[in-house]
């Protein structure tokens, strides 16, 4: 027993020089998938072993097959997806599910350009009293440019002649507002497009919650059931999620965390 972990000792520094080995390959002879995959993509993340899935896309936000295994019970319940059976999931991929299936994005979380501007213009980033500004903020966003350094000039630069032109008074007016804006405006581009990796707004798909992507409802969506369609999978948000306030004017968590206070002196 003694020689074990020598053993084991001896096959981990194998294998991580077997990695180091493949890594000054890839440096050396640039082999890179562009955009880059993510490690659920590229099936590299080490997988746990209570639920299964079968994805019908690489990024896995198609999911038309789940099974679900009960370790102290030994229970099975295998859901399929209103219109596929298990015939026709039958020659897709199959992994082990885990926590990166649905927190996909721990970090580097990209924006898409409409929550981005909400989220400048409710920070102060970007005057929301300028005219047309979110209208004109998505437009730049979405706009095609060869790369990040023409992005950052052509951005503020465009922003500054719109108003120029729409707007003589308010452009000479609010030149500081106008300046603070377009360059925000190209730090978000900046922030989540990157064209020389083909990495533009929604390349990598955040699997949190069901708003811009199918997240929760790629098997939470109701249409997940049993051969026999007694059981289906829930839509009850509960069943993951604790919430800690539903449409409560003074709910308790405020006190809780010390905001009460200052929530009530802004309504006021």
């Amino acid at each position: 027993m003694r020689g074990l972990p020598r053993r084991s000792g001896a096959v981990g520094w194998v294998e991580s020089k077997k990695a180091g080995t493949r890594q000054l390959m890839d440096v050396v002879f640039h082999p890179v998938h562009y955009p880059i995959e993510s490690a659920m993509e590229s099936n590299r993340l080490v997988p746990s072993r209570v639920t299964c899935e079968q994805p019908a896309d690489a990024k896995r936000q198609t999911i038309p097959w789940v099974e679900y295994r009960n370790q102290n019970t030994g229970e099975v319940r295998t859901f399929v997806a209103d219109g596929s059976t298990a015939e026709s999931v039958a020659s897709l991929p199959r992994y082990q599910m885990q926590c990166v299936d649905c927190h996909n994005r721990p970090t580097h979380t990209f924006e898409l350009p409409d929550r981005a501007v909400d989220r400048a213009m409710g920070l102060g980033r970007i005057s929301p009293t300028l005219p047309f500004i979110k209208k004109k903020a998505v437009e730049l966003l979405t706009a095609k440019y060869s790369s990040n350094d023409e992005a950052a000039q052509v951005i503020p630069a465009t922003l500054a002649g719109f108003y120029q032109q729409s707007d003589p008074a308010i452009s000479s007016r609010r030149s500081v507002d106008i300046g603070n804006a377009g360059r925000e405006i190209a730090d978000i581009y900046n922030r989540n497009v990157f064209p020389d990796l083909k990495v533009t707004w929604g390349t990598y798909p955040n699997n949190l919650g069901h708003t811009d992507f199918p997240g929760c409802f790629r098997c939470h969506d109701g249409s997940h059931s049993t051969s026999d369609k007694k059981i289906t999978i829930t839509q009850d948000c509960n069943t993951c999620h604790e919430p800690l306030a539903i449409e409560e004017a003074t709910p308790g968590v405020l006190k809780t965390i010390g905001l009460a206070e200052r929530i009530t002196s802004l309504q006021k």
